[in-house]
């Protein structure tokens, strides 16, 4: 018999502090634990405030909502399955927040923005290589000291030569690291 429980998320701080979001049971969907948006939004508490935020592969959107529960003045969804981003608009409509939320391959929609961001959340579906793709993508699209958040297997290791790692930990088998972009544009 299947079960009516509902998959739901919880955010950690802010002014939605320990609201739940529903989100969908799509296949690969991993949200980020709470213990690692913690520590995330802990690094990121003297960047939030007024932030152009873009969550990228933004399956639960636990990170984009997270940061606008934070003051961030904008956030960007952008996710290609259309149950996850039909859930996302659901739960920026609980939330009475508005949005952009984006139905596309991150890549490609990427390719042809304008706009640039802040903190960008990086959390691409971990047997995948996108990570690598999209960060060579970003930097057209950062300004500033902007700061990069990616989440990987914990025994994948990477470097880029556009980001120096700011910080980073593991939790379980989850590798989290927050990168700043190197010479970045002012």
């Amino acid at each position: 018999m299947p079960s009516n429980k509902r998959n739901t998320v919880r955010i950690i701080g802010g002014k939605w502090k320990r609201r739940k979001l529903v989100v969908t049971n799509a296949e690969g969907l991993r949200p980020t634990p709470n213990r690692v948006r913690e520590s995330l939004f802990n690094w990121l508490n003297p960047e939030i405030s007024g932030a152009r935020v873009l969550d990228l592969y933004a399956g639960t959107g636990a990170l984009g909502f997270e940061a606008l529960s934070r003051d961030a003045a904008k956030a960007t969804f952008v996710d290609s399955d259309p149950q996850v981003v039909a859930e996302l608009e659901k739960s920026a409509a609980v939330l009475q927040v508005s949005t952009t939320i984006v139905c596309c391959d991150a890549t490609c929609w990427l390719k042809h923005q304008t706009e640039n961001w802040d903190i960008v959340f990086l959390d691409p579906p971990f047997e995948s290589q996108l990570h690598l793709q999209t960060l060579d993508l970003l930097p057209n699209h950062l300004e500033g000291p902007a700061l990069v958040y990616i989440e990987r297997p914990r025994k994948t290791e990477f470097e880029h030569p556009n980001y120096e790692v700011e910080k980073k930990g593991f939790a379980g088998e989850v590798s989290f690291t927050l990168l700043r972009l190197r010479n970045p544009r002012l």
